[in-house]
Parts: C-alpha cells; sequence; structure tokens
C-alpha cells in the first residue's frame, strides 16, 4: 500500500473529493483523459521462468536501469484446471489479512491456490473504516462495496477478464412511493447520504451520531444483496442519534444523514422498503468485481489514465512498489515490482510499470495497490521482496487456483536458480519433488542421493563444495555443472556455475577514515563478467599496512594508537582489491548515549495507541541513562506504532548499531533513515525482540548506494497484524555508527 496515499482518507477518500477537478498536465483526447507521460523507459523481456502449475509460470527477472527487481506469474486461463477467484480480506468480514492467510483459507482438496497478488487500495488502518476497499467488491453475485470512479477488474465465469469503470444507481423505495437515491452499500457515510450496510461491513455502521439508522430484515430469498436485482426488506426498528449500530447476520441496516437522515426518520416498525442497486456499465449476475485503478494499458499501449482526476500526477511519476494485472486474450499477467529498498530495486513509475506490461505482452492492465502491499505470493511462499521487510495485510487480492488432481511426484526440482559460486566456495543445495501439475511432493532429504563429477567438487548433508582448483577451456569465464539429485527413478539437476577467479571484486568501504583503537570491518563483493554476484569461499587472505593496526582473518581492522595512512587488501582466488584508510586521532564513533539529550519525542499511531518515551535513570547499559520506549498494542486495531523522534546526522557510515535492552514480546524495531535527497528509508533493526531482560547489540547495514549525508530520523517500535497486541518496554543504549 503507498502508504501517505492512504493516510489522506479520513472518514471519506479525499481523492473523490477531488474528481471535479483535472490536475495540470491532463490532455484529453477522445473522451479519455491521460497523464503526460515522461520519456518512456526500457524495460528488460520477460525470461523464460519455470512452470508452477499447469499454462501457469513464474517469471523474475531483473534491470539494471532501476535498478529494478520484477516479478511476473503468466496465466493461460484456458487451461482446464485453471480458475480465477478474488478474495476478500476476512471471512467473517471486510478487514485485513495477509494475503497468504487468503489463500490458505480458501484451500480445498479439490480446489486451491497456487499464485496470487494483492488487491484494491484500502482505508489505512487508525481511520474510522480501517481495512475497507476504496473501490468495488463483488463475489458470488453479491454486492459487497460500491464503486469509486476507478477502474476495476472484472472477472466472468468462464475467467475472461476485463477493465471497466462501474458506477452505481441505487434506490430506496419508502412505503409511500417516495423514491431516494442510495448512495452506497458498505461505504463510509457521507454528508446528507443513504447508505446501506450488510454483514461484510463489521460488526456495527462505524457511524456518527448525526443520523437516523433503520434496521430491515430481507423478506425470504431476498439475501444476500445482488446488484440488478430488486429487494423488499421489512423494518424492525429505528434509531436516532446514537449511530454505531450493530449488524446482525441476515439483516441489513440503512443509515442516513442530513435530509436523507429526515426522510427515513418516519419509518416505523413493519414498513416495508424496496431497494436496488444496478451497475453501470451493466455485468453478469455472477461476475466477479475486484477495484484497482488507474488504467495502465489500452488496446496494447500505454495509457495512464487519470480517471476523473482520482490520480495525482505525483503519484503517477514516483517510483514505488508496485502491483498491477494484465492479460491479452490469451494470458493474464500478475506483477510486482519492488522497491524502496537502494540498490536492490527502486520501484517504478505508473508509466513504467505500464511499460512493463506492455514487453509482457499485455494489451491491457491495470495498477493495484503498491507500497508495502505489493505482494505476489506462488505455492506457499511470497516470491518478492515487500518494502515492509515482511507481508502486510491486505483488504483483498486476486488468486489463481488450480483444480488438477494431485499424485506422485514425477519429477525433482531445484529449490534455487543456478548457483554461481568461487573455486572452493561452499552452497546448500536442496531438491523437491513435484506431480505432473507441478504440485510440490516432500521427498525425505535421506532418500535423495547426489552425483557430480568429483574434479568439481562435492556434496555432503545437503552442501556443495566447489573444488578449490578449477579448470576452464581457454576463453570460457566459468565451468558449467549439473549436480544430479535421484531419489528411486526420479532425477533432477541443480545448475551451477564455477569460477576459478572472479571477473572483479569489490572491497566495501573503499575509503575511509577512523579513530584510533577502533573496529571497523570490511566486506567484498564478487562478480562475473554479466555482474552476478559470486559466493566466496572461506579463507580469504587479508593484509594491512602497518601504520594502520591490524586486521583478522574475517575482514575486520583494529587500528592502532598513533595516527597514519594505508591501506587494507584482501585477494579472492588471485585477485585482489584494496581499500585507502586514514586514521586519526579523535575520530569517535558514539553517536549518542542518552545522559545528556532531552529532545527524544513520542509519536503514536493511530489514536487509541498507548506508549511514551523518555530518558530513563537505573537501568542502562553504560552511564547512568538509557532512553526508554514503552508501548501498549492492545488499546487500538490495525497497523500500530511508537515512534522514538530524534534526528541525527550519520554522515555516510557503513552501519548502525544500538544496544537494545528486550522484554521478549516479539516486538518488530525498525529504524527510518533519511538520505543526502531528502528521500526516507525504512528498515528493520529486528524482526522480533525475542530476548529478555539482557541487552543484546543490534547491527543496522547502510547501503552505500545512499546518498548521503544520511540521517537518523526514529527508531520505532510496530506492530501490522491485527490479532497481536503485544506490550512492553524497550530500554535504547550506546548508539554508534561504524564509519
Amino acid at each position: 500500500m503507498i502508504s501517505s496515499l492512504h493516510r489522506r482518507f479520513s472518514s471519506f477518500p479525499r481523492s473523490l473529493a477531488r474528481s471535479a477537478s483535472i490536475p495540470a498536465g491532463l490532455l484529453a483526447l477522445t473522451g479519455v483523459v491521460f497523464l503526460l507521460a515522461p520519456a518512456p523507459t526500457t524495460q528488460a523481456q520477460g525470461r523464460e521462468g519455470r512452470p508452477i502449475g499447469p499454462g501457469v509460470r513464474l517469471i523474475q527477472w531483473t534491470s539494471p536501469a532501476g535498478p529494478h527487481a520484477l516479478h511476473a506469474v503468466e496465466v493461460d486461463t484456458s487451461d482446464r484446471f485453471i480458475r480465477l477467484g478474488i478474495a476478500a480480506g476476512r471471512a467473517e468480514g471486510l478487514g485485513l489479512e495477509p494475503l497468504s492467510r487468503q489463500a490458505e483459507r480458501l484451500t480445498l482438496p479439490d480446489r486451491y491456490p497456487i499464485a496470487g497478488v494483492n488487491g484494491d487500495f484500502f482505508f489505512y488502518p487508525g481511520t474510522t473504516q480501517p481495512g475497507i476497499p476504496t473501490n468495488a467488491l463483488v463475489l458470488g453475485g453479491e454486492l459487497i462495496r460500491t464503486p469509486m470512479s476507478r477502474s476495476c477488474l472484472v472477472i466472468a465465469p468462464d475467467g475472461t477478464p476485463s477493465i471497466r469503470i462501474l458506477r452505481a444507481r441505487g434506490r430506496v423505495t419508502l412505503p409511500s412511493g417516495v423514491e431516494r437515491t442510495l448512495d452506497g452499500v458498505n461505504q463510509p457515510r457521507g454528508g446528507n447520504q443513504l447508505v446501506l450496510y450488510t454483514p461484510w461491513f463489521g460488526q456495527t455502521t462505524r457511524t456518527g451520531k448525526d443520523g437516523t439508522e433503520v434496521y430491515l430484515t430481507p423478506e425470504q430469498g431476498q439475501f444476500p444483496l445482488r446488484h440488478g436485482a430488486p429487494h423488499r426488506a421489512r423494518v424492525e426498528a429505528v434509531q436516532t442519534g446514537q449511530g454505531g449500530a450493530p449488524i446482525a447476520a441476515g439483516r441489513w441496516v440503512l443509515s442516513g444523514s442530513g435530509a436523507a437522515g429526515a426522510l427515513v426518520r418516519a419509518l416505523k416498525p413493519g414498513d416495508t422498503l424496496e431497494l436496488r442497486v444496478d451497475l453501470d456499465p451493466q455485468i453478469g449476475p455472477e461476475d466477479q468485481v475486484m477495484g484497482g485503478g488507474p488504467r495502465l494499458v489500452r488496446d496494447g499501449k500505454v495509457s495512464v489514465e487519470s480517471e476523473g482526476g482520482t490520480l495525482g500526477d505525483a503519484f503517477a511519476k514516483a517510483r514505488h512498489p508496485r502491483t498491477a494485472i494484465g492479460f491479452n486474450g490469451k494470458k493474464l499477467y500478475l506483477f510486482v515490482v519492488d522497491g524502496r529498498q537502494p540498490g536492490y530495486s527502486e520501484g517504478m513509475s505508473l508509466y513504467e510499470v505500464a511499460e512493463a506490461m506492455v514487453a509482457l505482452g499485455c494489451t491491457e492492465a491495470l495498477n493495484m495497490d503498491g507500497g508495502g502491499s505489493s505482494t505476489l505470493w506462488v505455492r506457499g511462499s511470497v516470491a518478492n521482496r515487500p518494502s515492509d521487510g515482511r507481508e502486510r495485510s491486505v483488504a483483498n487480492g486476486l488468486l489463481v487456483f488450480s483444480t488438477a488432481p494431485k499424485s506422485d511426484p514425477v519429477r525433482l526440482i531445484p529449490s534455487t536458480d543456478t548457483l554461481y559460486l568461487l573455486a572452493g566456495a561452499e552452497a546448500e543445495v536442496k531438491v523437491t519433488g513435484e506431480d505432473p501439475y507441478y504440485n510440490p511432493v516432500e521427498v525425505p532429504a535421506n532418500q535423495i542421493r547426489w552425483q557430480v563429477d568429483p574434479r568439481f567438487g562435492t556434496v555432503q548433508n545437503g552442501r556443495f563444495t566447489a573444488a578449490a582448483s578449477l579448470a576452464t577451456e581457454a576463453g570460457q569465464e566459468y565451468q558449467a555443472v549439473d549436480l544430479v539429485a535421484e531419489a528411486g527413478s526420479l532425477r533432477g539437476t541443480v545448475p551451477v556455475r564455477l569460477y576459478p577467479q572472479p571477473a572483479r571484486i569489490e572491497i566495501l568501504p573503499g575509503t575511509t577514515r577512523l579513530g584510533t583503537l577502533v573496529q571497523k570491518p570490511f566486506r567484498i563483493r564478487a562478480y562475473d563478467r554479466e555482474g552476478h554476484l559470486l559466493t566466496l569461499p572461506a579463507g580469504l587472505r587479508w593484509e594491512a599496512s602497518p601504520e594502520l593496526g591490524t586486521v583478522a582473518a574475517d575482514g575486520t581492522l583494529l587500528t592502532g594508537e598513533t595516527a597514519g595512512r594505508g591501506t587494507v587488501t584482501v585477494t579472492v582466488n588471485g585477485v585482489a582489491a584494496t581499500a585507502q584508510v586514514e586514521v586519526a586521532a579523535g575520530v569517535a564513533a558514539a553517536l549518542e548515549d542518552f545522559e545528556n539529550t532531552m529532545d527524544w519525542k513520542a509519536r503514536l499511531l493511530p489514536a487509541g495507541t498507548q506508549g511514551a518515551v523518555f530518558v530513563a535513570q537505573g537501568k542502562a547499559r553504560s552511564g547512568r541513562k538509557a532512553l526508554r520506549l514503552d508501548y501498549d498494542f492492545s488499546t487500538a486495531t490495525g497497523t500500530r506504532a511508537v515512534y522514538a523522534l530524534g534526528s541525527r546526522v550519520l554522515g555516510q557510515p557503513l552501519a548502525l548499531k544500538l544496544w537494545v535492552h528486550g522484554d521478549g514480546q516479539g516486538a518488530w524495531l525498525r529504524a527510518r533513515i533519511r538520505d543526502g535527497k531528502q528521500n526516507n528509508h525504512l528498515l528493520d533493526l529486528v524482526r522480533k525482540v525475542d530476548w529478555k531482560d539482557s541487552w543484546r547489540e543490534l547491527r543496522l547495514p547502510i547501503s552505500e548506494d545512499l546518498p548521503g549525508p544520511i540521517s537518523l530520523e526514529a527508531i520505532y517500535v510496530v506492530e501490522t497484524d491485527p490479532n497481536l497486541k503485544p506490550k512492553g518496554t524497550l530500554l535504547f543504549d550506546d548508539l554508534s555508527v561504524e564509519e
């Protein structure tokens, strides 16, 4: 989810309020409004991929232009075993749930999901309507959420997809014959609006006290609410000035405010109402609908459309993690590009995503929710790298189901792609069984026998060790080797490239200035000519100029007591790299000991979260004081966080270090840093604080690809799972940097 977009939503999406005006930079052509695109960026073509189901394959590739890490699932919707289905966030009503959990909930023995992506934008946790999708949702013919003026994905019963902007035309006929427009179904109620709530919305209407709510019982056969059909319902009760009416199973609540509330206030128990909601353009009675937007591709050409002013030009041009769905009449594509991870993947603008969809062969494509929500789920695990560092709970998603029968394995497949190793390096190797329809079947490791030419290495206990000495043909950079796995009559191979030497190596940092008597770890990266990262052997040879101090076998330099200049050199299979180092007296590594500071402040999100941040005496790691962060996530829902805000300039460090006194509650501890171009980056200090009553030093690497100077903006604890409600206390001390 693009969180900055979601935080704009309060009781109603502000993007709807902007629909009357068209932002600058729009061009109207043939009745369709387009955002003016920047110069196109060439995208890498998709790779061959690997099958993950009948007619379904996973494609993953990279583009150095971003850099971009791209992931797609290609689906042959005509395959007899394949079905498409839309999943809602929770079984008991609208809400947030990880896509993997949605898939697990919808798994049946004869109909099981094999891939999926996240779906629509939603109202952000902390608003009065957390987890409610912002656009249409129709499942099994039931109208769950009326649309806004953005494109939707429509799936016909035969799996045919289409993209449409739907509009709802609803009306309520009172016993007197007076008709009143029904403004929506299961959406936040605005001023002078009449909204119908069904049990999908949750336990209550979550409305304010400024309206009237009518409890309705549908007549026999009139439940659930279906679009394009008349419904009759009996009034059971009318309440005014209370709000938050409970929604019972099999019942509806009609809620009005302003003039609409005054109109229905005259109703009395026993009255009968007629309700009807039609969608324009009309869709089939069993079509599935999931909101998204905007459209990205039309008739095979890039077409990023503003859709009534609901899309801003800045949002379209900014690079974020993105999710999209596209198709071409033969194939459907689920697409995700990772982002907000410098050096790995920067994310894409909507124009870049549209170009990537066209490159895949899509004639039509639709943007979905992005940011931390962007998730591609494949065969039980997340195939991409979400920017939150873990899978986020989302409102809905599109799943690909297989109905193929499951059977015994017919082949062994590698659990990893091609391995790239230098001579003498080690790597884990693993294969799993697969049936004729690509369903995984576990094969015990003790039943698998490995074969490899002993000239190239050995396999023991699931690990391959490359030979320490390798020979290649003249002009050949590497030796291609297949590790053959056998289990009974089954065979499979793990492809390996073995390199006598790297084409180039890097030592990081390449230049640095250190204080006396400090430890400085250096890192190494080795590459082949194509830029593949190579696995390093153990026992590298490190050397340091005597003026600097001594360097350990793991590449950690311990500087001496005096100033000096020199080099640190590492040799990898005969190829050397050198770093320039200056040691100067008085270069401090410590950043914050919390002994004489009062400027750390607390920020609590959302409303209802309890917590505090302050400098406390007593249980410090060193000195007398430490920074204390109290949090209580039991009193709010959705994503909850307590921030310790305190800006500190880091310069261009290798890593940030922080000592943390744990409480054992499993909290997710993160840091927010800002680079020299004023871009924020959210990074994990630790996924779970699972230690208690003791101090532990955490090290957060800082990518050298980030423009400096780097500053630390916040340390914070966060919980995104609505089912978890931890509370506790963390202490922080001795904040420092590795330069």
